[in-house]
């Protein structure tokens, strides 16, 4: 892939991500990434997603099992997920199981998160407001934001 135009590799560590957002000609990039991988091994997973091929080892969990697990380390009482892509679904479906408040960051009439925002801005708000309403919390009070 190191002279294909447009595919980037992201080494996420245990994983790789190779997108192709920038590819003149995305579905071609798509099929070349898929046969480029394809001498690796039957045994790794591959998930699609928003313009990327993202490569799991065999055995390897996904965004819902290292979520919960994270909350399971953290106790928390309830979480908040926000994401973007297909790769997050499995995080969105613990609501079925958990209070968790997931938020698709779009329109995606398929997905299994509750709500959705709009763009990255309204992350931004939704994580000031958060912030806001915390160290309010801590003080013995709620402060609201001017409009």
């Amino acid at each position: 892939l190191r002279d294909a135009v447009g595919v980037d590799i992201e080494d996420k560590g245990a994983t790789l991500a190779v997108h192709y957002r920038h590819a003149p000609h995305p579905a071609d990039a798509r099929a070349h990434i898929i046969a480029a991988l394809a001498p690796l091994g039957s045994s790794l997973r591959l998930l699609g997603g928003h313009f990327v091929v993202n490569v799991l080892p065999p055995g390897a969990g996904d965004k819902g099992t290292a979520f919960a697990a994270l909350w399971d380390r953290l106790g928390a009482d309830v979480a908040l997920f926000v994401g973007d892509d297909l790769t997050d679904e499995p995080a969105f479906e613990l609501a079925r199981w958990r209070p968790l408040i997931g938020a698709y960051v779009g329109v995606n009439a398929r997905s299994s998160a509750g709500t959705y925002l709009r763009n990255q801005r309204e992350v931004d708000l939704l994580l000031e407001r958060l912030v806001e309403l915390r160290l309010g919390h801590s003080k013995g009070r709620t402060r609201r934001r001017p409009r």
